[in-house]
């Protein structure tokens, strides 16, 4: 019951520097960060995005179900003074189990649960 050609889910991973994954605290903050300057992106996306792994390998990941269908919107990625350090990836959840199963650790998740084989420590919703 998703429109397909209007939306596609996204999964975004911070490509994190050394030091950057070594502590929770440090990790939250770049987190808390990125979500506060994606904040004029709201009216077309929201997801949930996570600090996951332990100390000192901890990941910063996201799911985000966002407006168009294939790619996230040019102003987003240009705009967004942090995106250059993400990865992200087009979900296919009709045709990839695995897509699947990661869009509902993520959407149907919370803190302490396996999110793409790691455990949860923070989890944010971006709304």
């Amino acid at each position: 019951m998703c429109d397909w050609e209007g939306w596609s889910f996204h999964h975004l991973h911070y490509d994190i520097y050394e030091g950057e994954g070594e502590k929770v605290h440090i990790a939250n903050n770049l987190l808390g960060g990125f979500l506060t300057r994606a904040d004029f992106i709201s009216k077309i996306a929201f997801g949930k995005h996570a600090v996951l792994g332990e100390q000192p390998n901890l990941q910063i990941e996201g799911v985000w179900f966002v407006r168009g269908p294939k790619e996230l919107p040019d102003h987003f990625v240009k705009d967004h003074p942090s995106m250059e350090y993400y990865k992200t990836r087009l979900l296919d959840p009709r045709n990839n189990k695995d897509d699947d199963k990661l869009i509902r650790e993520f959407l149907g998740g919370k803190e302490g649960d396996m999110m793409n084989g790691m455990k949860c420590q923070t989890l944010k919703w971006f709304k």
